[in-house]
């Protein structure tokens, strides 16, 4: 397996020598694009496939994460990484911990980013920590009904089957009971997780201890539904970290996980979605800093009402900040805005702008916020930048943040991000 680090929006030069697969990498970019767009919910094709100058060019958006294509294994970094792109796994774990998966945390593996460790190496490092002392007091029990059928009741009789074995089985009860074990659900989810990462880590040493975890766990006897969203019993919380981390790896809608076919196994992520909701609870937890502050996702209004045949048309912004009950503003996510790290961004684009301006009219404010991601290199230029709209005494006012995200790695520089954000939100708004 080749091993390929690459960020998005970056051209991978598809190797000459390889004619065959060529030949083949059409029709396979096709149908895994099919595939990820279903499972990961992405509005285009995270994979384009275009002819240059010197051959085929590969091309990654809107992902993050690791993918196996034809015998390449493709690590894609998100594309506001640049600066700290040798340690980006901990930056965007941190994203993701504070977006979707609260209970992880993944601290620790920050020495992992030295190593040549894949993204499924750092998953399974974090899973570890979790799940081994965890099991050093015992494994989780739950109660699941079991049947019997004897000469004696137990528990609970079950009359539908009684009555068809009155005629084959004459004498003997069927009944339904309940038995505390270990062969739950949450078990099932925890070694079916150890057998996945301990089959795709890099690390022998992760391996091994992977291992370790499969020997100690007890072995299902049942098949359980992935994953599991069953509220785990509180005596077991030492286990909640490795269920979410469990969980991550088999939720169709965080990861695309396969062993089959040409196109290999994949651990990808929403890169879009994941950013957005990572600017949603920051600006949650800002709020939350002002007494008067708060911040609702997904607020629809009104914008269009038909003339007779027809729908209403309405819109909704990705955040709506209120104060002191007033709708003061609305902030968007722009995730797919290029960076200034690849030429200036010195405006949005138009369709933004005629988006933010429809919610402005629709909700009944008079600014709006476009964040947009960055890796820091501005330029020169200032990090918010805002254009106005008038129509007679109204005024709309819009704004452009690039937020420079690209260091995430430890919870001193989450802190700088959010502090940094609040500090241009409160520059746009006053």
């Amino acid at each position: 397996m080749v091993q390929i680090t690459v960020w998005e929006h970056q051209d991978f030069l598809w190797p000459a020598s390889d004619r065959d697969v060529a030949l083949r990498l059409p029709g396979i970019v096709s149908t895994k694009n099919k595939e990820l767009k279903r499972a990961l919910r992405l509005s285009r094709d995270p994979i384009s496939l275009r002819q240059g100058s010197g051959g085929l060019l590969l091309r990654f958006a809107g992902v993050a994460g690791i993918l196996n294509l034809v015998g390449y294994e493709f690590e894609i970094i998100p594309k506001f990484s640049f600066r700290q792109s040798a340690s980006w796994q901990n930056g965007f774990f941190h994203m993701l911990s504070i977006a979707e998966y609260g209970h992880i945390s993944f601290e620790r593996s920050r020495h992992m980013g030295r190593g040549a460790l894949s993204f499924c190496d750092h998953i399974a490092l974090a899973f570890l920590e979790s799940v081994e002392p965890a099991l050093q007091k015992g494994p989780i029990c739950a109660y699941r009904a079991a049947v019997s059928q004897g000469r004696y009741l137990r528990g609970r009789l079950l009359l539908p089957e009684q009555m068809r074995m009155l005629l084959t089985h004459p004498g003997e009860v069927v009944s339904e009971h309940d038995v505390f074990s270990p062969d739950n659900a949450f078990q099932y989810l925890l070694f079916w997780s150890a057998a996945w990462l301990a089959r795709h880590v890099r690390s022998q040493v992760l391996r091994r201890r992977l291992e370790r975890v499969v020997s100690l766990l007890p072995k299902p006897e049942h098949h359980y539904r992935l994953p599991v969203h069953a509220a785990l019993p509180a005596q077991y919380s030492r286990y909640r970290a490795a269920l979410e981390i469990g969980n991550l790896i088999a939720g169709g809608a965080s990861a695309v996980l396969q062993d089959q076919g040409s196109s290999g196994y994949g651990f990808l992520f929403n890169t879009e979605r994941t950013y957005e909701k990572f600017l949603e609870r920051m600006l949650q937890r800002i709020a939350r800093r002002h007494t008067d502050w708060s911040v609702t996702a997904q607020r629809t209004a009104a914008l269009g009402h038909p003339e007779g045949a027809g729908s209403v048309l309405f819109t909704r912004p990705d955040n709506t900040l209120t104060i002191q009950g007033m709708v003061t503003a609305l902030i968007d996510a722009k995730y797919k805005c290029d960076l200034a790290g690849h030429g200036p961004l010195r405006q949005p684009r138009s369709g933004d702008y005629y988006q933010m301006l429809a919610s402005l009219i629709a909700h009944g404010c008079a600014q709006a916020l476009l964040v947009v991601p960055s890796e820091g290199d501005l330029g020169g230029e200032p990090p918010l930048l805002t254009w106005t709209t008038a129509s007679g005494e109204t005024i709309w006012r819009t704004g452009l943040l690039r937020w420079d995200i690209s260091d995430l790695s430890t919870k001193s520089a989450l802190l700088a991000a959010q502090n940094a954000l609040e500090a241009q939100l409160l520059a746009f708004l006053f």
